[in-house]
């Protein structure tokens, strides 16, 4: 392959991921939505509450969901920390009914609360649904919070978590490309957003995007997609798997393609778990996925009494199965098809409305080719819209 081409490889990934990731005006209503829902409880309970975005949220890893083989609303995780209260002072059946009541008697958020959940209280706004989980802090030293559970909504226990912890785990892994990157991006989104920022420096960290979270944005995408309708779909990878694998196995590659292709590769090695009498991988780092025969391991980086796999033992390792085969479609089909640059594979493996989202002069441009023959259903045609007294200007990535 030329150099040329994988540039163009990149390019089309970063162009895929900005349209599967969250808007910037969606980020501010979500990030207002929160903070004024903080407010509000900390008011209601008379309690001192910290409401904290954790998952892709925190991450910047974001992306639309796709469910019933239609794009969906966004996923918001948030952490609601009561960080006057612990373990010692209150019951977790206790905490997590004392925020749901509040909710259920506010004028303002008791249409869009959700039936309970075994962790969070969901409410369903316009566009996205924010999932609250209600914790205590579980010690005055460190970011360890202790959360409620319960799995027949009549035993209530606590559980422990550090999203915090992992966030900032997360951000070393990609910490060398990051300061590459940083200045760069920064000036090319002020360049477009003139009427929004006063200079580069105003421009937030959190719009600067790696190779490294483009990969996990690209990656759930695809699982989504193909999974959708499957008969194995309750199989599918958690978004925490795939996160927390892509993490380990980048390598500050500054190039999205190389990233990208690199990880799956490395991703598909672990299958040999399988096959092996003696249960041993090619992998760079073995000791990624574990398999002793029975049950599976994938750590949580920064608690490793956590294990993500710890399921998928079950059903005849179904999702150890699921996991594998989608990786097998990721190597075999998806980098394949991107490679021979056939407009095709944008709307096979990530959905047909992406594939409209990204123009097809767009793909063009960048080396695609033009067979729209290819689609199941033409483009929809581009309509004229005229916008008078726009509230704010138009935030360009």
């Amino acid at each position: 392959m030329q150099t040329q081409e994988l540039s163009t490889y990149s390019r089309i990934i970063d162009e895929i991921a900005k349209q599967i990731d969250i808007t910037e005006e969606m980020y501010l209503k979500a990030e207002k939505q929160y903070n004024e829902l903080g407010h509000y409880l900390e008011k209601s309970l008379k309690s001192s509450v910290s409401i904290y975005p954790q998952g892709s949220f925190m991450l910047g890893t974001v992306i639309k969901p796709y469910k019933n083989c239609k794009d969906a609303d966004y996923d918001i995780d948030l952490v609601c920390e009561f960080s006057n209260k612990s373990e010692s002072s209150i019951l977790p059946e206790i905490l997590k009914k004392n925020v749901g009541n509040v909710l259920q008697n506010s004028e303002e958020y008791q249409h869009y609360l959700d039936k309970e959940g075994k962790r969070c209280w969901t409410l369903n706004f316009t566009g996205f649904h924010m999932d609250c989980l209600p914790c205590v802090p579980l010690t005055s030293y460190d970011e360890k919070i202790s959360l409620t559970h319960t799995e027949d909504f009549k035993n209530y226990k606590w559980m422990r978590s550090n999203p915090k912890e992992l966030g900032e785990w997360f951000k070393q892994r990609q910490a060398v490309i990051y300061k590459e990157i940083k200045i760069a991006q920064k000036q090319r989104i002020y360049e477009r957003n003139r009427r929004v920022y006063d200079s580069v420096d105003a421009v937030p960290d959190r719009r600067v995007k790696t190779p490294l979270q483009k990969a996990v944005q690209i990656l759930k995408r695809h699982r989504d997609v193909y999974f959708a309708n499957k008969t194995n779909e309750k199989y599918k990878p958690i978004s925490m798997v795939i996160t927390v694998l892509a993490a380990e196995l980048y390598e500050q590659e500054a190039d999205s393609y190389f990233a990208l292709k690199n990880i799956v590769e490395e991703m598909g090695k672990y299958e040999e778990l399988f096959k092996s009498s003696i249960h041993r991988c090619s992998a760079k780092k073995e000791e990624l996925i574990k398999f002793d025969g029975n049950k599976w391991r994938i750590s949580n980086p920064v608690a490793q009494e956590e294990n993500f796999a710890e399921r998928w033992h079950e059903d005849n390792h179904a999702r150890a199965k699921a996991f594998f085969e989608w990786v097998s479609d990721l190597k075999h089909n998806f980098l394949q098809e991107l490679e021979s640059q056939d407009l095709k594979v944008i709307q096979k493996c990530l959905g047909q409305r992406l594939c409209w989202n990204i123009r097809e002069e767009k793909l063009i441009s960048l080396g695609f080719s033009s067979n729209t023959g290819s689609y199941s259903e033409p483009l929809p045609p581009i309509r004229e819209v005229v916008i008078t007294n726009p509230i704010k200007p138009y935030l360009q990535y």
